[in-house]
């Protein structure tokens, strides 16, 4: 999709489809009945849930990650008026690219069966 819409292999491509691939792996260390908890998740939840991007990071960071695959880590959570986490950014803050891993980010809550639905 990313080169279908103009990212070449040199234009962040290859980035955006490592950052897809390991954005979500520390989740494996969120408890099963919270990312399957059909209702609300409490404020204690939600932080463990939000948590895992910095978690990410740190783990990334040191096996050798490029920043730039963290940074898209770090930032496709976030809203394009500043609503998620975890910085809270705002379109111009956010990393063009990074735009289009949160696209396939929700996407893929959307299909998941064990996505939160009631955030």
């Amino acid at each position: 999709m990313a080169q279908a819409i103009g990212y070449e292999e040199g234009n962040c491509a290859e980035e955006l489809v490592m950052a897809a691939n390991l954005s979500q792996r520390e989740k494996a260390f969120i408890p099963k009945d919270i990312l399957s908890k059909p209702d609300k998740l409490t404020d204690d939840e939600l932080a463990l849930v939000q948590g895992h991007v910095d978690h990410s990071i740190t783990i990334l960071r040191e096996i050798d990650v490029p920043e730039s695959v963290l940074d898209m880590i770090g930032q496709m959570n976030e809203n394009l008026d500043g609503s998620e986490y975890p910085k809270k950014l705002t379109k111009n803050e956010i990393i063009p690219s990074t735009r289009l891993l949160g696209v396939f980010n929700v996407f893929c809550a959307l299909m998941s069966p064990h996505s939160y639905p009631a955030l």
